[in-house]
């Protein structure tokens, strides 16, 4: 698939084109993908969902310094706006050369707060930055304010022969651990994409259209701009230009014989198996049933002392000293989040 167009920046009218109701888009910076999505939305009338994280990013794009639209404007001669709607939950999409509200725009982190509106009409959400920055606060539970939201617009149009709801999330690569890669499955997946010589992956079964930009022309262009001379060699310029997840470390995963090792507990769907001959420890993706294993649910507090109490100490300082291999990176990133809870 071709994801370029001719000048360079990503198809994003392309994106919107494909089958897949949900389409993840992680790339360099500057690439072209909320300007060509926001030219492509269907601005006649309320069809489009702007989504941002957090409420305090909502604030900023209802701001006339933080239209997003702003760029378009200069370049086609419109006007398009975000204006502020009830209170500070919601905003409007609005043209205000002919007045018409073509959409609408809230956050991901209060959109649980709205009630009583039809979202029928809505046949696109653009969810834009969805991978949050180091310093962005957490939203809880974060999968699940996605599929709720989701559930609330998309409703049950399926079944009266409609298509379902068009999502695309688009961010820069930040962190492959994101929640919400993270909460749906995908860490593994993006990982795999991103270490293969594709720029995309498409997942039927799931809906997804995963797309990873490897060879952007723009981000060719701008390493030799005066910021990414500057940052060269460092980790910004690795997201921001060559899109790699600089910031993750992606050590100590990997696969290992498994008859090797013999199961020590099972902590939610994983297994941390103990090497029959030395201390090296093993992480797996699988849950053993033997009931004379040690069981922690670590999604409850009592849980996760009872964890912490038995095995933390052991754990955390064979993570210190380099004596355990995670079989997936999704699996490294829960076991650590574990103790920081």
């Amino acid at each position: 698939m071709n994801i370029y167009l001719d000048n360079g920046y990503l198809n994003m009218r392309r994106f919107l084109e494909h089958p897949a109701p949900f389409v993840f888009i992680v790339s360099a910076r500057g690439t072209g993908k909320t300007y060509g999505t926001l030219d492509a939305m269907d601005k006649t009338e309320c069809k489009s969902l702007f989504l941002r994280r957090i409420e305090s990013q909502l604030k900023t794009v209802i701001t006339a310094e933080g239209n997003p639209f702003k760029t378009l404007n200069t370049d086609k001669g419109s006007n398009y706006k975000i204006e502020k709607a009830r209170g500070m939950t919601m905003g409007n999409l609005y043209d205000a050369e002919t007045g018409t509200v073509f959409g609408y725009a809230s956050a991901l982190s209060i959109f649980k707060n709205i009630r009583g509106i039809d979202f029928s009409n809505i046949d696109l959400t653009f969810y834009d930055e969805f991978i949050g920055e180091a310093h962005d606060k957490p939203i809880r539970g974060e999968g699940d304010a996605f599929y709720n939201l989701y559930e609330s617009i998309n409703r049950n149009r399926e079944l009266k022969g409609r298509p379902p709801l068009k999502v695309i999330c688009a961010a820069n690569s930040n962190r492959l651990d994101n929640p919400l890669f993270m909460d749906l499955g995908l860490v593994d997946a993006a990982l795999k994409l991103k270490k293969s010589n594709e720029e995309t992956a498409y997942m039927p079964e799931r809906g997804v259209l995963l797309v990873m930009p490897k060879h952007s022309p723009i981000s060719q262009k701008k390493a030799e701009t005066a910021l990414y001379k500057l940052a060269r060699g460092s980790k910004f310029e690795q997201m921001a230009i060559k899109n790699e997840f600089a910031y993750d470390d992606l050590s100590a995963v990997g696969v290992q014989p498994i008859k090797e090792y013999k199961p020590l507990c099972v902590i939610n769907s994983f297994t941390i198996m103990e090497h029959k001959s030395d201390e090296r420890l093993y992480i797996i993706n699988r849950q053993f049933e033997d009931p004379s294993l040690p069981h922690f649910n670590t999604d409850s507090k009592d849980g996760l002392a009872a964890f912490k109490a038995a095995f933390g100490l052991w754990i955390w300082n064979a993570i210190l000293e380099g004596t355990v291999t995670f079989q997936s990176y999704a699996i490294k990133s829960e076991v650590i989040s574990l103790f920081k809870a």
